[in-house]
């Protein structure tokens, strides 16, 4: 956090050292209601996103979010690594195949995706041109995909797992 104080303020150390020391009312704020996180992403784009949530609306509560993301797995695990047999797991396997594809294209820059709009991007996302060949070895796989995401997740669980792609992602593989 100091160094990004430092840059922010466009002091050196000492001077900082100094103002903590006299208490300044900027160091103070700075400190009290500000993350180093926060200072970082400002220093990086000009802006911090959780203090815009209008213009982005993609800030959801971390707590919120983390909730959502274990609760996504249990979902993952219950859809995609069930015991079933016959037709309808190659099916469930070919819906996992194109959802873990689809993850992996998501830029982490992507800031389309939002508390609001989470399940419709992704939907979005699954039938765009682009995966289309993967619906054409048989569009059910991709059907049943959708199928599931439309009736088992909510905008939270689908933000959280295009947030922490590259877990589910790994996740996903795994069951």
């Amino acid at each position: 956090m100091k160094e990004s104080m430092k840059k922010i303020l466009d002091i050196k150390e000492r001077t900082l050292y100094n103002w903590r020391k006299e208490k300044k009312p900027i160091v103070l704020l700075l400190e009290k209601y500000f993350t180093s996180e926060d200072l970082e992403e400002f220093l990086e784009t000009g802006s911090i996103r959780r203090f815009e949530a209008d213009k982005y609306k993609s800030f959801a509560d971390p707590i919120l979010l983390d909730h959502a993301y274990y609760s996504l797995k249990l979902k993952l695990k219950e859809l995609f690594g069930g015991t079933m047999l016959g037709p309808n797991k190659l099916y469930t396997k070919g819906a996992k195949d194109i959802l873990i594809d689809v993850l992996k294209k998501i830029s982490p820059k992507d800031t389309s995706f939002t508390i609001e709009n989470a399940k419709e991007r992704l939907l979005d996302r699954i039938s765009e041109e682009e995966l289309k060949w993967l619906a054409l070895k048989n569009p059910a796989k991709r059907d049943l995909l959708s199928h599931y995401i439309k009736e088992n997740f909510s905008n939270a669980e689908i933000l959280a797992m295009v947030q922490k792609k590259d877990d589910v992602v790994e996740f996903l593989k795994k069951i």
